[in-house]
């Protein structure tokens, strides 16, 4: 059986949230996954954990304020082999 596919950034790479998330994609999906946040070494520990062979897990150490450096991220994640960027989704919880 195939991975469903999965093109995805998420904010607030480095918390708790995302890591539960990482944890469902990693099951059930492949494909590319960008992660934002500010913490550099939170972020290293989520790619080092999540990322595959099926799931590769992409960091961006920026601040979302800095909307320059956003724009770069999503373009350069973009450009990634697994990636196919659609629509951009906001979830709230």
């Amino acid at each position: 059986m195939s991975k469903a596919s999965v093109h995805i950034i998420i904010t607030g790479g480095a918390g708790g949230i995302a890591e539960a998330v990482l944890q469902q994609l990693g099951k059930s999906f492949q494909g590319a996954v960008g992660l934002v946040d500010i913490d550099r070494k939170g972020l290293d520990r989520m790619c080092d954990n999540y990322g595959s062979a099926d799931l590769q897990v992409t960091p961006y150490c920026i601040d979302l304020r800095d909307h320059t450096a956003l724009r770069k991220a999503v373009t350069d994640f973009a450009k990634t082999p697994l990636s196919r960027l659609g629509q951009i989704v906001r979830i709230q919880i």
